[in-house]
């Protein structure tokens, strides 16, 4: 239950961080939430100078982009545009985990930098470096953001289902105070085994949160939970799934047993938030004063809207790393989402996964991962499963029931997903009593494990397959 009352946590939450001499995040907010109102020209022109400046500062004070640079003839001056920027070679994980110290600007404070490293889902851990205020800026995004989930306010109550062990390591006395002081919750969702998520949806319905963030997978385990019990949070006002690429059937169970508007969100350890969806649910609206977005096709070409391709970012202010042209390994559509009064950011369509989330076929074609959630939502006994490429002519289905699944329905399964991806795969199920434990907290629905994954076979079978991701 709160227990302070939300205009006062807001204004204590402030006078704290002023008093520590951290007002920053506050300046930075009323920035935000004046900007996303500007037009989109001059939200562009704002953009495109600060991504002007980044290069210059980079090419000045980072080695790895004055040797990268020069190599390829390219003078910070000469960057007056998106076509003269694409020159610049994208920064591949594999570029950035060699890099290394070479990527860190030489005006970089070392008391501010932070290091980090990435949640290695892909199975390419990485590590890189922030500075405060970079950290300020994301607070400020982040903050921005919630409000538009629900019109949620700072100081009302909060929930975080997280589920990474090393960030609740991380939390200090100080953080557990603020949390306190601002009617927040922060649960650990590491572990998502019944008995786990009975405690976890407890502990919601104590708190009466009025907007819930956390992880996509835990979010919807719960959600699931919450309908076949039959409870309600009362109070609750938005969820913000995010972490994890959110499918259609995610959502409506969230929307169902929730009863309240589902916001996806999307970022990345390396780059923090990228975008977020509106409050008119048109799209996930970039960050546009935080992240240089570029969605592109086989050629390394913008991809035109409605269109898939990769998506690739830079984050415009973290200044001690910066990176440039950063390919996240995603997969995402630019929309053309109207400008209103209430938002001129530019849009892009929610992540329809990573590439090597993308199942592949013998014939050189690719599966959507939200194929299987089609196939899968009308067996309501299946309640998480998973699906594993070893060859290219065959695929595993890890399945976890609430009571038996016979070999009848196995075999109507394999019946859909064959008939549905164009290919006679071979399809054997592995039942499994809980969900496999995960290094990171995260689930992938779908795990390519070939020597050469989706990302190599091009966009057009991808395309062709965007109307299961919208059904």
């Amino acid at each position: 239950m709160t227990t302070v009352a939300p205009g006062a946590a807001r204004l204590l939450y402030w006078t704290r961080q002023a008093a520590g001499g951290d007002s920053a995040v506050r300046r930075r907010l009323a920035f935000l939430d004046d900007s996303q109102h500007w037009e989109p020209e001059r939200l562009r022109e704002f953009q495109f100078r600060k991504l002007q400046a980044l290069v210059a500062h980079s090419y000045q004070t980072v080695p790895y982009y004055r040797t990268l640079l020069d190599r390829h003839g390219l003078r910070p001056d000469r960057i007056r545009g998106a076509e003269d920027f694409r020159r610049v070679p994208v920064l591949s994980r594999a570029a950035l985990r060699s890099a290394g110290s070479t990527l860190i600007s030489s005006t970089a404070a070392s008391s501010s930098l932070q290091r980090r490293q990435s949640s290695g889902s892909t199975g390419e851990r990485v590590e890189f470096w922030q500075d405060r205020d970079f950290d300020r800026w994301c607070r400020a995004h982040q903050l921005r953001t919630y409000g538009w989930c629900g019109n949620w306010r700072l100081g009302e109550p909060f929930a975080l289902v997280w589920g990474a062990a090393t960030y609740f390591e991380t939390r200090g006395r100080r953080d557990r105070f603020d949390n306190a002081l601002t009617n927040r919750i922060e649960l650990n969702a590491f572990q998502l085994d019944d008995e786990s998520l009975h405690r976890l949806l407890d502990r919601l319905v104590r708190h009466r949160p009025a907007l819930i963030s956390g992880y996509t997978t835990a979010l919807y385990l719960l959600a699931r939970l919450a309908r076949t019990q039959g409870v309600r949070l009362p109070g609750l006002r938005a969820v913000q799934p995010n972490a994890e690429p959110l499918n259609a059937v995610m959502r409506a169970e969230m929307e169902e047993a929730f009863g309240c508007e589902v916001f996806d969100k999307y970022g990345s350890r390396e780059t923090n938030i990228i975008a977020h969806e509106g409050r008119d649910h048109a799209g996930l609206r970039i960050q546009a004063e935080h992240s240089y977005v570029e969605i592109l096709d086989d050629q390394g070409q913008p991809c035109p809207p409605g269109t898939a391709g990769r998506v690739v970012v830079t984050t415009l202010n973290n200044r001690a790393m910066p990176l440039l042209r950063y390919e996240t390994g995603d997969l995402a559509t630019p929309l053309d989402a109207p400008a209103n009064a209430n938002c001129g950011l530019p849009a892009m369509s929610h992540v329809i996964g990573r590439s090597q989330d993308l199942l592949c076929t013998p014939e050189g074609g690719l599966v959507h991962p939200q194929l299987f959630s089609n196939v899968l939502r009308q067996f309501p006994a299946v309640d998480w499963f998973q699906v594993v490429q070893h060859r290219e002519d065959a695929l595993v289905i890890r399945i976890v029931a609430r009571k038996a699944v016979d070999e009848a329905v196995t075999e109507q399964i394999a019946g859909l997903v064959r008939d549905l991806a164009g290919f006679a795969f071979q399809v054997t199920f592995e039942r499994l009593t809980q969900m496999p434990p995960s290094a990171t907290g995260k689930f992938r629905l779908c795990i390519c494990d070939l020597p050469t994954a989706g990302q190599d076979r091009g966009f057009g079978a991808l395309n062709a397959l965007r109307q299961i991701d919208h059904g």
